[in-house]
């Protein structure tokens, strides 16, 4: 699992976003650029630059597998990705997480280090 924490640009934009995307790949990547929405479920400036992001990354390489906004529990687990994205290339199966900003990369990671050991 490669988590992109954004610690060198606190709240990065778009392009740089998607540039972290491409940078993360040491096995066939399976990408979940996360948010707090899942397939538009909600409206907000912060969920439409990684959408944005996400459709840079696609332009750029078609065959890659990435969900747009997706929320963590829809990124790794299939039954959920099953309901809310059902189109997905990803399918729950997401192996790099790609953080929108600091704030949730710090949380993300701390969790998995503290509750999962990682």
């Amino acid at each position: 699992m490669t988590f992109s924490d954004c610690g060198l640009v606190i709240d990065p934009d778009e392009q740089q976003l998607a540039d972290s995307a491409r940078a993360l790949v040491g096995e066939e990547p399976c990408v979940a650029m996360l948010s707090f929405s899942t397939s538009g479920s909600a409206h907000h400036a912060k969920v439409d630059k990684v959408v944005a992001a996400a459709r840079r990354v696609r332009a750029q390489r078609p065959e890659l597998a990435i969900d747009e906004d997706v929320r963590l529990d829809a990124a790794l687990v299939e039954d959920v990705a099953k309901r809310k994205l059902p189109d997905s290339k990803v399918g729950g199966h997401a192996n790099v997480l790609i953080f929108p900003n600091l704030e949730a990369g710090n949380i993300g990671y701390k969790l998995a280090e503290r509750i999962g050991g990682a």
